[in-house]
């Protein structure tokens, strides 16, 4: 086989990008702010909905479409429920969430459980190639399509200090993303990876390869505005691209079912607000 060598280009990019955090922390909202700035004119923001009706609650504040994907969520599901989107003249695909074909009922965890034997390595085996099979189905959108994940995080709690109306200083708890719930080292599958504060949905940066389009943004709050940046951003770009310094970025962590019918297909519709009784 002949290799060939060939000069590095920067040319139109599609987002490959993980939205982390724990509940409440504005994971859904976030991706759908920016996949209506990333969409194409002409293409469908479409998302995959692993809690059939919850994402319908934003159908009155943004035009998206849902594929409903209910259990089990073994991986070559959720790989179905992803061509699925793309069939719909998809622009911008958005997995809500990518924990379910992890810990949801018939994912990985359950696929390993189920396994007869009692060697863990031979009980790995097959879920642990299933799991790189679909790993590489949405890395490979790459070139077609926008994909944002969505990955629910790890509750852990901590003591902050809080002042009162009264200006005193308090203790009181607060929850924070300590880490995906996923297979470890999921966010390296990604050259975008946010984690959102549940309290003030600010996000901390994981990992920026846009040479600092989030890493710069001074609010850290997933924005119409930071996504018509993202968006040109992907579009390409002329010329060279500085780096953003590295002193910029001391300021941040490193990121450290046999009942259901698997045959079904995912249906697709429009999203929807949900009728108040």
């Amino acid at each position: 086989m002949a290799y060939e060598c060939r000069k590095a280009k920067r040319l139109g990019t599609k987002a490959c990008m993980a939205i982390m955090g724990p509940s409440g922390s504005g994971k859904t909202v976030g991706a759908l702010i920016l996949g209506k700035a990333l969409c194409p004119p002409g293409k469908k923001v479409v998302l995959i909905e692993t809690q059939p009706g919850q994402s319908d609650l934003y159908g009155a504040t943004f035009d998206f479409f849902i594929v409903d994907l209910a259990a089990p969520f073994t991986p070559e599901r959720c790989s179905a429920a992803i061509r699925a989107a793309l069939k719909e003249n998809a622009g911008v695909v958005i997995f809500d969430s990518l924990s379910h074909e992890w810990m949801g009922k018939g994912g990985i965890l359950q696929m390993v459980e189920d396994t007869p034997g009692t060697n863990s390595f031979a009980k790995w085996k097959q879920p642990s190639r299933s799991h790189g099979e679909f790993i590489e189905e949405f890395t490979g959108l790459a070139k077609t399509v926008h994909f944002i994940a969505t990955i629910r995080a790890k509750d852990k709690y901590v003591i902050d200090k809080v002042v009162d109306k009264f200006g005193n200083e308090k203790s009181a708890p607060k929850k924070i993303g300590e880490a995906p719930i996923q297979r470890e080292g999921i966010e390296y599958e990604f050259p975008i990876t946010l984690m959102l504060d549940q309290e003030t949905h600010r996000f901390k940066v994981w990992g920026d390869k846009t040479n600092g389009i989030f890493f710069s943004d001074e609010e850290r709050v997933i924005t119409p505005e930071l996504g018509k940046r993202f968006a040109e951003w992907c579009k390409g770009s002329k010329g060279n691209e500085p780096l953003l310094q590295i002193g910029k970025l001391e300021d941040e962590e490193g990121a450290g079912g046999a009942d259901e019918d698997e045959s079904a297909e995912p249906q697709v519709h429009k999203a929807a607000p949900l009728k108040r009784r």
